[in-house]
């Protein structure tokens, strides 16, 4: 896993705590699609279950929208599997 340290100035009214602060970070990725239910729950060190119900209540998802979600990761996985991503000649220039 790739390890990406941030340091960000906040104003003094934005009063967050660091675990705040993360948790609105992953969220957030989980939302653009950057990160799974599985991967944003071991980031915050919460059970997929808690991940789920918080991504629920802070993201305005249903039930049904995570398990669109999950379906159309789980389709996307299984093309990859049947049409791998072929490798670039190291030679190649792209323009």
């Amino acid at each position: 896993m790739t390890t990406l340290t941030l340091q960000l100035e906040l104003p003094d009214n934005c009063k967050l705590s660091e675990q705040e602060a993360k948790t609105a970070l992953v969220l957030k990725l989980y939302e653009f699609s950057k990160l799974t239910a599985d991967k944003g729950a071991e980031i915050l060190e919460i059970t997929k279950q808690e991940f789920i119900k918080m991504i629920e209540t802070v993201c305005n998802l249903t039930p049904a929208d995570i398990q669109r979600d999950y379906e159309m990761v789980c389709k996307f996985t299984q093309h990859l599997k049947k049409t791998p991503v072929q490798k670039r000649d190291q030679n190649s220039v792209v323009s």
